[in-house]
């Protein structure tokens, strides 16, 4: 009831005791104190999306790595048993899963390869299946939802190979719903025998005339190029970052050491884009006796960072190299647009994330507790300094099985929230793969990581605007203050649109006040249902 005037309004209004919250931490909301893990005998987490409903997906591979498997969770950690299995979908036993992506419809694409023997020798094929976003097999595509697309034939005669290039199948989406991926060809035993082919389908999954080649574009640098991710720039362009191999022979043994990384760069139709670097080519040569590339991501400037490893000599480093639109580096980051990272005793990273606001995501492992590898998180400001906002100083260490845990893949939820999937291996034995759990945390996010849709902006700025475009037109659109309004008039009360908002909220969420104000603040706020 409205106070009277008898019945003055109170200076200060009550507000129930709240332990400030802070971006790193692991959300107690989620799974058991924050982290997840799911024995399914399977080969740990290879990746990893939040669909637009807010559930989430994982990718698995089987035994020894063999198997496409997917596994859908709930929001709050736990397995969807409407997907599926009892959350989990499994295809394609004898093939190897390498990459996931979730297309702007929604739907599913998984690719891998297999290998098949004959007389001839053993063919490699790039393989592809989709399914819905319900977990069925999308029949539409391909042959009753599988694309296989052959490789070339070894003959099984026990010459050395560079038999895991296959394996380096990259994975992207367009906004278009046509799916850009790798494969190399033309493996002969020599340097400069395998050369990367980049191919786009349809969305029904064709061979696309309008791209390369009849859909393919080979790319020849002169060295075995084997692609290590793939990224497409908000315009559509097609960036790549390789490991240039050549074959070294010594007596009976054979090695295929990395000299040099190549960021290339493709315009839409398939064609090198002259206007980056030296005629779409970026070459890092290596500063120690090898260099390898691990990850690439493109924030919404459009400035591209490449993840990698100086090894072989005295000086090992991982580092974070960030490029302008042009290919340039940017050398308002680290040194000379080059930083050297700091995982920890024995730690490493696998993947790379950009947050809308510029800041920039790590994961991988680190030494944690009772010296055992744990997963790693780290965040960098825009400049490369660590954001001590985040973690423990810019760093959070989780342990998930306690043995051997490892971060491989992240996604960034609505909200800002950090969902990493990797390994947690609980025995310790690293020979014996079913014994390598599913491992996922969810770590609070802020204000500058919200506004991203499943994924991890490897995409640039036009198709992440595309995709948010797409989902938010499912979703309701009034802004919080109107919400409040509505709220405020219907129960006639004496608080502010703002606060009533924020209490709201409040008695759904462990956020504190200030940072639901954050959120009420941000323009990309818009609620799936209205407060209530």
């Amino acid at each position: 009831m409205r106070p009277s005037i008898d019945q003055p309004r109170p200076l200060f209004e009550s507000l129930e005791t709240r332990q400030l919250l802070s971006a790193g931490q692991l959300d107690s909301a989620f799974g058991n104190g924050g982290t997840v893990q799911t024995n399914l005998g399977l080969s740990g987490a290879s990746g990893v999306a939040v669909q637009a409903d807010g559930k989430i997906l994982v990718s698995a591979g089987g035994d020894g790595f063999q198997g496409f498997n997917l596994v859908r969770y709930n929001a709050d950690g736990n397995l969807d048993t409407s997907f599926g299995d009892d959350g989990v979908v499994t295809a394609l036993h004898d093939d190897t899963l390498v990459a996931m992506v979730v297309q702007s419809d929604g739907k599913i694409v998984l690719a891998g390869f297999s290998r098949a023997s004959d007389s001839a020798g053993s063919t490699m094929s790039t393989v592809l299946t989709r399914y819905n976003a319900d977990g069925t097999l999308d029949t539409t595509f391909g042959d009753n939802g599988v694309v296989s697309l052959p490789g070339d034939t070894y003959p099984d005669n026990g010459a050395p190979r560079a038999t895991f290039s296959p394996g380096n199948v990259k994975l992207a989406a367009q906004a278009d719903g046509k799916i850009v991926l790798t494969q190399v060809l033309g493996d002969d035993g020599t340097t400069s025998g395998a050369d990367l082919v980049v191919i786009r389908l349809t969305d029904a999954g064709t061979l696309d005339d309008s791209f390369g080649v009849h859909g393919k574009a080979v790319v020849e640098l002169g060295v075995m190029e084997i692609p290590q991710d793939l990224a497409l720039q908000g315009d559509g362009k097609i960036v790549i970052v390789i490991d240039g191999h050549s074959v070294v022979t010594s007596g009976n043994s054979t090695s295929w050491p990395s000299y040099n990384d190549y960021l290339i760069r493709l315009n839409t139709d398939g064609s090198m884009d002259t206007t980056f670097g030296a005629g779409g080519v970026v070459t890092e040569p290596h500063t120690t006796p090898q260099i390898y590339a691990t990850k690439i991501a493109i924030g919404l400037d459009g400035k591209i960072l490449f993840i990698g490893e100086d090894y072989g000599g005295p000086n090992e480093d991982q580092f974070l190299i960030r490029y302008n639109a042009d290919g340039s580096r940017d050398t308002s980051f680290g040194t000379g647009g080059k930083l050297v990272l700091s995982p920890g005793l024995g730690g490493s990273y696998a993947d790379v994330l950009v947050q809308p606001d510029g800041k920039i995501l790590l994961t991988g492992e680190t030494t944690g507790a009772n010296d055992r590898p744990s997963i790693l998180s780290q965040r960098l400001n825009d400049d490369g300094s660590l954001d001590s906002s985040y973690g423990d100083g810019g760093t959070t260490a989780i342990t998930v099985g306690g043995q051997f845990d490892f971060g491989r893949a992240m996604a960034l939820q609505q909200d800002g929230s950090v969902v990493i999937v990797g390994f947690a291996d609980k025995t310790h034995d690293e020979t014996n793969q079913d014994l390598m759990d599913i491992a996922m945390t969810r770590l609070l996010g802020d204000a500058g990581a919200a506004g991203s849709k499943h994924a991890s902006l490897r995409r640039g700025k036009d198709q992440q605007t595309e995709y948010l475009g797409r989902t938010k037109t499912t979703r309701h659109h009034r802004s919080p203050k109107r919400i409040a309004m509505e709220l405020a008039a219907a129960r006639k009360s004496h608080r502010s649109p703002k606060r009533i908002a924020m209490e709201l909220a409040a008695q759904q969420s462990h956020r504190s006040p200030k940072r639901i104000a954050m959120e009420l603040a941000a323009k990309t706020f818009n609620s799936a249902t209205p407060i209530s």
